[in-house]
């Protein structure tokens, strides 16, 4: 199954930054265990259209930050390794690694086709807010404010995602 989804990943998802993420799919084991959680928000506009909020604590200091070492106050002979979150730790190219690492990608499509069975429409868009790195600006003026990634999510997609996890092999 989770082979069928990266070929329709692969011819779907145009986005540089992203379709590799078909390779990790396609050689994924199983489903059991990559997936666990529940749609945090679920927002409609005026027009109808579905978006998916999901909020993320991840530390991503622990992988790309500063890490400190101060003395323990119950144990003088010991150190304790301090995480400081920095906003320039959700930069965009870390949050998009952490959306691959964390297979928060096929979370976002499986929501997303969820989203399609209750509703009969699939949502316009998916935002993972990584609330440890959410500041009210950008780093600068070309980036994306840190800790956020938004993922125009393509309809084929999540429409032919639905087909694969419902047996029906017809969806090409």
């Amino acid at each position: 199954m989770l082979s069928e989804i990266a070929d329709c990943w692969k011819e779907h998802v145009r986005s540089d930054e992203l379709s590799d993420f078909a390779e990790r799919l396609g050689n994924a084991i199983s489903m059991k265990g990559i997936l666990t959680g529940s749609i945090d928000v679920l927002l409609r506009d005026d027009q109808g259209n579905y978006f998916i909020a999901d909020w993320k604590t991840n530390n991503l200091t622990r992988l790309f930050g500063k890490t400190e070492k101060i003395e323990d106050p119950n144990d003088t002979d010991s150190t304790i390794t301090v995480l400081t979150p920095r906003r320039n730790d959700y930069r965009h190219e870390f949050v998009v690694k952490e959306m691959k690492d964390a297979t928060y990608l096929l979370q976002a499509l499986i929501y997303a086709v969820a989203v399609y069975r209750i509703t009969g429409k699939a949502p316009k868009g998916v935002a993972y807010l990584f609330v440890r790195g959410m500041g009210d600006q950008p780093l600068n003026n070309t980036e994306e404010a840190p800790g956020v990634f938004t993922w125009a999510i393509p309809e084929d997609l999540v429409i032919e995602t639905n087909a694969i996890l419902e047996g029906d092999s017809s969806h090409e």
